[in-house]
């Protein structure tokens, strides 16, 4: 059974509608189905998992998500003209530890029960307020930019 907690998810929602509006309104409408299950982290913090297969890391997800964001910026060969490219946002534990570098980046989340599941879990305001996200490739396909991918494997 999932447990939400309702403000995380308006307040959420509130910056999503002033960064992202068409976002913000698929989100609204979308109702979440599939088999996802919620499950907390040995440090007490909530963890998506579809069947067997674990989001982020079952006993400490935002230390998981800083070795992600070090592990992938010592491996890529980052210049001023590039771009980060987040694919996935799970609960976005592998993305804010990238807030605090100098590094422009984005998100691709395709399924937006996905958003709409981080979103009732996580505080997500900093990283819908500072960075790009979203659902469709085609927007990536035809941007000019220099993206790097970097895929959270679940």
């Amino acid at each position: 059974m999932m447990n939400t907690d309702n403000n995380i998810y308006l307040k959420n929602l509130a910056i999503l509608k002033q960064t992202h509006p068409e976002l913000a309104g698929k989100v609204g409408k979308y109702e979440i189905l599939g088999d996802f299950e919620i499950i907390y982290s040995k440090n007490n913090l909530p963890v998506l998992k579809e069947g067997r297969v674990s989001f982020h890391s079952s006993y400490d997800p935002v230390k998981e998500g800083v070795k992600f964001v070090d592990i992938n910026l010592l491996n890529s060969n980052i210049d001023e003209k590039s771009k980060i490219l987040f694919f996935g946002l799970g609960f976005g534990y592998h993305i804010k530890p990238i807030l605090e570098k100098n590094v422009l980046s984005e998100i691709f989340e395709p399924r937006i029960k996905i958003i709409k599941l981080a979103m009732k879990y996580v505080d997500l305001t900093e990283i819908f307020s500072k960075m790009r996200i979203n659902t469709d490739i085609n927007v990536f396909l035809k941007n000019e930019s220099k993206f790097i991918l970097w895929p959270h494997q679940p």
